[in-house]
């Protein structure tokens, strides 16, 4: 926690396997100023004992949240994905047939006035 230099005022993410002790070290860095998501992998949430041991008051506690990895990835390709595919856009321009990598669908280009589109046999 001290060498990724945890304080108040921030916001940090935390992958906790051990039963939340390292969410509420995050949070007790925090002093409830800031906010500590704790991501846990699979469909089930992880313990988070350590925060109930830890004797925080409940305005401490409720700077920590918890969140499924599958639904943090949900969140995060809904916000991102537009933004990904313009950027792409812009960057490389339009293309025929060429596989979109934030989404996996095809990227059609437009086609120019006066050109027939090639189709093979």
């Amino acid at each position: 926690v001290t060498m990724a230099n945890v304080g108040p005022h921030q916001q940090v993410l935390v992958m906790d396997m051990c039963a939340g002790l390292v969410a509420a070290a995050v949070t007790e860095r925090l002093g409830g100023m800031g906010e500590c998501c704790a991501v846990y992998a699979g469909q089930k949430e992880a313990s988070m004992d350590a925060l109930r041991f830890f004797n925080f008051t409940p305005e401490v506690k409720g700077a920590t949240t918890s969140v499924g990895l599958d639904k943090l990835e949900e969140a995060f390709r809904a916000a991102a994905v537009p933004v990904v595919d313009a950027k792409l856009r812009e960057t490389c321009g339009e293309a025929n047939g060429e596989v979109s990598p934030a989404t996996g669908e095809e990227v059609k280009g437009k086609e120019e006035e006066g050109e027939e589109k090639e189709t093979v046999a």
